[in-house]
């Protein structure tokens, strides 16, 4: 870019550059020329030329001496917002709170607004333990509930149930910082296996202790650490605290006690589930190894409701709902944490986060 100071002086003609001149040289003769000069030249109008000159000059510094500033200038920003971070809770029935009232009934539980009816059953609760725990973030954080009630690994990564987006999708690259997930149990088959052995004990008999499995657990842990993996690339700062299984059934089971399973095979399903929850571990570490990051955590729940499962004692006492019929038939609600259950999970979960 040319120089505005050249450029102003090429433009004056030769005979203004030695009237200037000649106007600088009279100022230096002597301290009372000088003054008499000055106080002439102040009375005197300057030559045309020389008062164009000037003003090219002082307009050439002026725009010199803007961008000298410009140049080192920073605009202060703005105060920052405040970061905005997020807790989304994924996974099945377990983290929805499916069955979390107490008691529950033929008529079901109240669940959070559209989560109930004939389109959409993912059965949201208010008393779930993703919900208690969002109450004791701190000021500020956004909490999006995504679990659904029978959700499997594909419904969490790619299908989404009952109309609704894929689980993942509610995960945010940017601002989401905790994550929860209770998954598995629809995939290796809770339900399948446990339903025939219901039936067998409601006529006075039994599975005999033997349960069959929708998948294998070598199955059930690529597809969990697949998961596991997928939540990290849709929110890499995030932290994933996975939730094991509690057991349902007292290992000792009370013949007095309601339990809605026959004795060897609620053994046998305390036995499956330790199976799952070894392999929802195993999948946490693999996925962990894999991204080359300690991003998740395994929740060990098996004991959680020790002392408080189905066939311990009084129904009043335990964590998990027993059978519940409905006109209809079995109502979903069953074999599932009530409230005072989702309550145990929440305070368990609390402990992990600190």
């Amino acid at each position: 870019m040319a120089n505005p100071t050249t450029a102003a002086a090429r433009a004056t003609s030769p005979t203004t550059q030695r009237s200037c001149n000649r106007n600088r040289r009279a100022s230096s003769d002597g301290a009372a020329s000088a003054a008499v000069s000055s106080i002439r030249r102040r009375r005197r109008r300057a030559p045309e030329g020389c008062s164009g000159l000037r003003k090219l000059l002082a307009s050439a510094t002026a725009v010199l001496v803007a961008s000298a500033l410009l140049a080192g200038f920073s605009v202060a920003p703005a105060s920052a917002a405040p970061a905005i971070h997020g807790y989304v809770a994924l996974g099945d029935s377990y983290s929805s709170g499916e069955g979390a009232c107490r008691p529950a009934t033929v008529t079901g539980c109240v669940y959070r607004r559209g989560t109930n009816t004939v389109a959409d059953q993912c059965h949201r609760s208010h008393n779930a333990y993703p919900v208690r725990i969002a109450a004791r973030l701190p000021h500020g954080w956004r909490f999006s509930f995504a679990a659904c009630s029978g959700a499997t690994a594909a419904d969490v990564l790619t299908t989404g149930q009952d109309g609704e987006r894929p689980q993942l999708a509610a995960l945010s690259a940017t601002t989401t910082r905790l994550v929860t997930l209770t998954l598995g149990g629809n995939d290796a088959g809770f339900v399948s296996a446990l339903a025939p052995c219901v039936a067998a004990h409601l006529f006075g008999s039994s599975c005999h202790g033997k349960l069959t499995w929708a998948i294998s657990q070598a199955s059930l842990r690529a597809r969990l650490t697949a998961v596991y993996e997928a939540v990290h690339a849709a929110a890499p700062h995030a932290k994933l605290l996975v939730l094991g299984y509690p057991r349902l059934f007292s290992p000792k089971p009370s013949p007095t006690a309601p339990c809605d399973l026959a004795a060897v095979d609620a053994k046998a399903f305390n036995r499956a589930e330790d199976a799952v929850n070894a392999g929802i571990a195993v999948a946490v570490k693999r996925a962990d190894a894999r991204v080359g990051a300690k991003f998740a955590t395994f929740v060990d729940n098996s004991q959680a409701f020790k002392g408080h499962e189905l066939c311990a004692g009084q129904a009043a006492r335990s964590y998990v709902n027993g059978l519940v019929f409905t006109s209809g038939g079995v109502r979903a609600e069953s074999f599932h944490p009530n409230r005072s259950g989702q309550s145990v999970l929440a305070a368990r979960l609390q402990r992990a986060l600190k």
